[in-house]
């Protein structure tokens, strides 16, 4: 089990998109375009239940990350999810949405997306497993890129109809990122701290690979203040 001891870097980066083709290590960066508009549950009483119910609707997009290595030495990008099949996640995010939290869930049941199906006509039955993806191996001035599929989940009240209980219950309903600004959160920790001998392996031409191991702490942040009018995330590791 990692210990995680946060120690916060601010960094605030505007629209830029590094290309992957730049040998110079600075990257080219282009004007960014805002994210899709999302399909956004009813956040009144809806017609049907299922808006709350179901997987994560299909009008999501793809955002380019760059998470950026600045400090003089090897870091390992911990992914932070868990449950059974996920996906790495490679940041935390939450923020809120016309007065609704706003969040993406770090844990899963199974293959299915949380939803209110907890409170819902659906139960949710889980299976006792966990996928663990192994850290990025991000070199000094390497970066690693990969992508975000704009999904979360959106605190809402799920209206008594749709209750086991008969009455109205709080939940997270399953949706496309809605616009705003959120709070993002990377975590790493040193290659040199790594739980095995040695952490390293063959970066590619970006400078990042994948981790042969975990390092004992994941005790470095990289945080950002993200606007959904940028279809880039920029996360940077700062000494």
């Amino acid at each position: 089990m990692l210990r995680k001891i946060p120690i916060a870097v601010m960094l605030v980066i505007g629209c830029g998109r590094v290309s992957p083709a730049d040998d110079s290590g600075d990257g080219e960066t282009t004007d960014c375009a805002p994210v899709p508009a999302a399909e956004i549950p009813p956040l009144d009483t809806p017609d049907v239940c299922t808006a709350y119910l179901g997987d994560p609707p299909p009008s999501a997009t793809d955002v380019d990350v760059v998470v950026v290595n600045h400090r003089d030495e090897p870091i390992l990008l911990v992914d932070q999810g868990s449950g059974c099949g996920h996906s790495p996640q490679w940041f935390q995010l939450d923020g809120e949405h016309e007065g609704h939290a706003v969040w993406l869930p770090l844990t899963n049941c199974g293959p299915d997306w949380p939803s209110c199906r907890v409170v819902g006509e659906i139960p949710t039955v889980c299976r006792l497993c966990l996928t663990l993806h192994p850290p990025m191996y991000i070199a000094p001035g390497g970066r690693f890129l990969t992508t975000y599929t704009t999904l979360a989940t959106i605190e809402v009240e799920l209206p008594a109809a749709c209750t086991f209980s008969g009455a109205p219950e709080q939940c997270w309903a399953p949706t496309s990122l809605p616009p705003g600004t959120y709070q993002l959160r990377a975590s790493a920790g040193l290659a040199s701290d790594c739980i095995s001998s040695d952490c390293s392996c063959e970066a590619d031409q970006n400078g990042s690979c994948v981790a042969a191991d975990s390092p004992n702490e994941s005790n470095l942040e990289a945080t950002l203040a993200w606007n959904t009018e940028c279809d880039v995330i920029e996360l940077t590791f700062e000494p």
